[in-house]
Parts: structure tokens; sequence; C-alpha cells
């Protein structure tokens, strides 16, 4: 493991957490009077999980359209 996988692993963490723990935050700040901390967590938790879920779905996506179709071997091709 070199160290540009390392910084891009220590960077997507850091997202991710930034991610969490403001939408945990404005979720208890919308809701203060009716929730608790842990119901905030799990909707920061929840709102982390969905943005890597988008996230891999657009990369699917992305590379499904930027590799090219396979093509086949035509039949004088193929071994006797």
């Amino acid at each position: 493991m070199n160290s540009s996988n390392q910084i891009g692993g220590s960077l997507g963490a850091a997202l991710l957490n930034t991610i969490a723990a403001s939408a945990a935050a404005d979720y208890l700040t919308r809701h203060a009077h009716q929730v608790s901390a842990q119901a905030a967590t799990v909707h920061g938790d929840v709102t982390a999980f969905t943005f890597l879920i988008v996230l891999f779905a657009v990369g699917a996506v992305v590379t499904a359209l930027l590799y090219p179709p396979r093509i086949g071997r035509d039949q004088s091709q193929r071994p006797a």
C-alpha cells in the first residue's frame, strides 16, 4: 500500500465523518424536543451511507459508459 492510498482513505473517512456529523447536528437541531442524541447519530449514519450508495452507483454507471463493449471472437478466429 502506498501513501496515496493511505491519503485517499483518510480523506474519504474524514468526508464521511463530516457528512454524518453535519446531518446528525442538523437533525438534532430541527428535532431537539422530540429525539435523543442516539436517534440523531443514526440519522447521520444513514445519511452518510446513502451518500456512499449514490456515489457507488454513479461510479458504476460512469465505469460502464467509459469501458468499450467487448467484441466476441468471430468464428474464423476460434481455435480448432
